[in-house]
């Protein structure tokens, strides 16, 4: 029942758009018309030739279902395969925070032999989720955004760490 045209399956970003258009025939439109005629195993020429080598092998490597189940609508962010706000919610910050191309820098600060207290505020500061007055203003309405150590008009993360006189002062004590 599964249209391999418009229907998103096996998992996430193998849809239609992933399809070679140019190899593809009106013949081939379910995902049925990608198994061999036995119905138990991929044929592996075909999805080659329809999605190119790459998604290719990674749909071969998708476990086909006991014969006579039903096709079902799954989750893939969540164990259970069933969705919840909370795995949507957490799929989105993953998304967000986890998989661009910084990642392989927060997984060597994580890494790092210091102070886990070291490591969150790095963390912290490189996702700019310290709280400043700018952000709190942002929340609180009529809140002052100034700096109140230096009378800077907006408290932003660069000012309270490096540009505010006061904390230049305090961190170069500190070496």
């Amino acid at each position: 029942m599964i249209n391999i045209l418009a229907d998103n399956w096996g998992m996430e970003g193998l849809n239609g758009k992933t399809i070679k258009r140019d190899n593809l025939n009106q013949n081939m439109m379910s995902l049925k018309d990608l198994l061999l005629e036995d119905r138990r195993s991929w044929n592996a020429q075909k999805i080659k030739n329809v999605y190119g080598p790459d998604w290719g092998d990674k749909i071969c490597n998708i476990p086909i279902g006991d014969e006579g189940q039903d096709d079902k609508v799954i989750w893939f962010h969540n164990t259970h395969g069933c969705f919840t706000l909370k795995s949507a919610y957490s799929w989105l910050l993953l998304k967000e925070i986890g998989y661009g191309s910084h990642r392989i820098f927060w997984k060597a600060v994580w890494k790092l032999d210091t102070l886990p207290k070291i490591r969150v505020f790095t963390w912290c500061v490189g996702h700019e989720i310290l709280i400043t007055n700018e952000k709190f203003a942002s929340i609180r309405h009529g809140f002052d955004k100034g700096c109140p150590r230096c009378g800077a008009e907006i408290e932003t993360l660069l000012d309270a760490l490096r540009d505010c006189p006061t904390s230049r002062a305090v961190l170069s004590l500190g070496g």
